[in-house]
């Protein structure tokens, strides 16, 4: 908690190499849920003064909303919120892919999710071969992604925490003043996977993510069995 701690208060842009082993995932796992028991005592709290709208369950009785929610949910949020802390023409490329599919998604398509998300597959080649073949962008991007490092991963995690207002059924205005509260637990979490990304990893950042959104759907699985 202490390394966090100390990493939060001063990020840095250098990606870390260090060894992720079994015992270091336990230990991220472990302070992700004790940071979000704390925050969730701030949320009950709000509470009991503003009542919040229900919370959004999606039912997990079919194979590919469990498989969106462990797997693809977690991947396409890390790759929007931390895979570009450390730039590079890939990802970059992976960055825009995604997001022109879920822009896309968004406005034209109301189902069809997985089918969707496969889209993306035959697009990112094409404008991987863009950015492969440029030079200004891509190298200005890092340079102010470096430049700015301290504030963009303090930002990129609190926006991660404020885009999760959407799993309330209902957003309303007063929710916004006070996301910094409610949306608590996520900020947290957006800020151990921030940690976990620079120093483990993009990959293993996923990992924990994914390993978070399957013990939710673990325990909120016999709702809908």
């Amino acid at each position: 908690m202490g390394t966090f701690l100390k990493y939060v208060r001063n990020p840095i842009s250098l990606e870390s190499t260090e060894h992720f082993t079994l015992r270091i995932y336990f230990r991220i796992m472990g302070m992700g849920f004790l940071l979000v028991f704390i925050t969730n005592l701030l949320v009950f709290g709000f509470n009991r003064f503003m009542v919040l709208p229900e919370y959004l369950n999606p039912r997990l009785d079919s194979p590919i909303i469990f498989l969106i929610l462990v797997i693809i949910g977690p991947l396409i949020e890390e790759i929007l919120f931390r895979l570009n802390l450390v730039v590079s023409r890939i990802n970059f490329a992976i960055f825009i892919t995604v997001l022109f599919t879920l822009l896309m998604k968004v406005i034209f398509f109301d189902r069809g999710d997985f089918y969707v998300y496969l889209g993306m597959i035959p697009l990112f080649p094409l404008i991987y071969y863009v950015f492969l073949n440029t030079e200004y962008p891509v190298q200005l991007i890092d340079l102010f992604v470096k430049s700015h490092f301290r504030y963009l991963f303090h930002i990129l995690a609190i926006t991660f925490g404020m885009f999760h207002l959407f799993n309330y059924q209902t957003v309303y205005w007063w929710m916004i003043l006070f996301f910094p509260i409610i949306t608590g637990p996520y900020i947290a979490i957006g800020y151990v996977l921030g940690y976990t990304r620079m120093r483990y990893g993009f990959s293993n950042g996923w990992l924990i993510h994914s390993s978070i959104n399957f013990i939710y759907a673990f325990m909120t699985m016999h709702k809908h069995l």
